[in-house]
This record gives C-alpha cells, sequence and structure tokens, in this order.
C-alpha cells in the first residue's frame, strides 16, 4: 500500500469551510431554544439566557448574560465541560493555556470572580478574568471601550511607517504617488482593521491614530 497524504496546508482558503463542517454538531448543541408565545416560554429577567458558542476555524468563544456574575460562571462552565466531551468524543483537545475569562459589566469593583477547571490530568486550574481579551485581532476591554485596541493598532501602524521611510528618500525614494498608494495598501488596513466593530469616534481613540496619520502625511509631502 502507498503512503496516504491528509490534511490541508496551513493558511488553505478551504480550511475554513471544511472546519465549519467537521464542528457543525458541536455548533448545533449550543443553538438557542425556539420561543413558544403559545405557552409563555420567554426568558425571565433574572434569569440567565441561553448560552452561545461561536466559532471560526479553531477558535471558539462561549458566552452568556444574566444579572449576575455568580450565573455566568456556572453556565459556561458547565457549557465549556460540554464542549470538551464532544471534542474528546471527536478525538480533539482544547489548548488548556488559551483560555480567557471576560466579565462585561459597567459595575465598579464588579468582574473579579474566576473560573476553576478540574482537567484530565487532575490538576486544577483557576481562570481569572483578563483585562483585555482578544478574539479575532480585536481587543475587547471589559466595558467596551476599545482604547488598548486603538492603541495597540496605532503602534502596529507607526512600526509601519517606519519601515516606509526607507523608501521614502527625498533624492532617490519613492514619489509621492507610490508612497500613497503604499499608504491605503498597506497601512490604512492596519490603523482600521475591524473599525465596524470598536469605533465610537472618541478621542481616545482619535489621538493615537491622528499621529499615525500625521506622520505618514509628513513622510508622502516630504515635509518636516
Amino acid at each position: 500500500m502507498g503512503q496516504v497524504d491528509n490534511g490541508i496546508l496551513q493558511g488553505s482558503p478551504i480550511s475554513p469551510i471544511l472546519a465549519a463542517f467537521y464542528t457543525s454538531d458541536l455548533l448545533e448543541q449550543f443553538q438557542p431554544k425556539p420561543l413558544n408565545p403559545t405557552n409563555q416560554e420567554f426568558p425571565s429577567p433574572d434569569k440567565a439566557m441561553d448560552v452561545h458558542l461561536l466559532m471560526y476555524v479553531d477558535d471558539g468563544k462561549l458566552y452568556v448574560s444574566s444579572k449576575s456574575l455568580e450565573t455566568n460562571i456556572a453556565y459556561l462552565k458547565g457549557a465549556y465541560n460540554k464542549a470538551e466531551k464532544w471534542l474528546k468524543d471527536a478525538g480533539l483537545s482544547q489548548d488548556h493555556t488559551k483560555r480567557e475569562l471576560m466579565h462585561y459589566t459597567r459595575r465598579k469593583n464588579d468582574g473579579s470572580l474566576s473560573i476553576s477547571f478540574d482537567d484530565r490530568n487532575g490538576i486544577c486550574h483557576v481562570v481569572k478574568p483578563e483585562s483585555t481579551v482578544r478574539w479575532l485581532g480585536v481587543h475587547f476591554d471589559w466595558k467596551l471601550h476599545f482604547q488598548k485596541h486603538a492603541t495597540i493598532l496605532a503602534a502596529c501602524g507607526k512600526n509601519a511607517v517606519s519601515g516606509l521611510t526607507m523608501l521614502a528618500n527625498t533624492v532617490q525614494g519613492l514619489s509621492q504617488t507610490h508612497l500613497h498608494h503604499l499608504y491605503l495598501a498597506c497601512i490604512l488596513p492596519k490603523i482600521l482593521y475591524a473599525c465596524p466593530v470598536w469605533w465610537s469616534g472618541h478621542q481616545y481613540q482619535i489621538k493615537p491614530l491622528e499621529k499615525v496619520q500625521r506622520h505618514v502625511l509628513r513622510l508622502i509631502c516630504a515635509a518636516f
């Protein structure tokens, strides 16, 4: 018998499609229950909503909402154990080092509750809430201000501009038109990545991005 090659290359465009097919059964287990108006089976204001699961390839996110963080913790722990069992039956496992917890709350001094898990090795691991959590390239903070996210994007844009300066020699460098094209293609997408998610127009988001744009403008115009 000859050797059988399986799997796909890293970064293949078919990877998200195959992952969606493979994990469809897991996602179906976290589908919200339909409401039945005839029986008045609507969620109570003080009761947690159903736990939802979002996935993109191998990145998964469980979320739930209620008026009590203790209730959220209990629901999330049960949902995580349910997902872990499905993965084990499918011959997969989670990366325990990448587990993160975030409480989205407006209450002061609220959001410090942790989740403890008894992993397969018999060791109890405690997952503490973070100040920010990165999800698909967006840094979420517990008040959804996205101030840190704007700062991080501005830093990435600044590094890209620094690399662009090597091509912007005023004697033998690129023309203003070419530098403008590079700005639109290489720098603007960095500082505006996923902006429909986090942009709110506040000054703490505008100022760091304006610094990057001013730097690029001076570079393109060869101005002091």
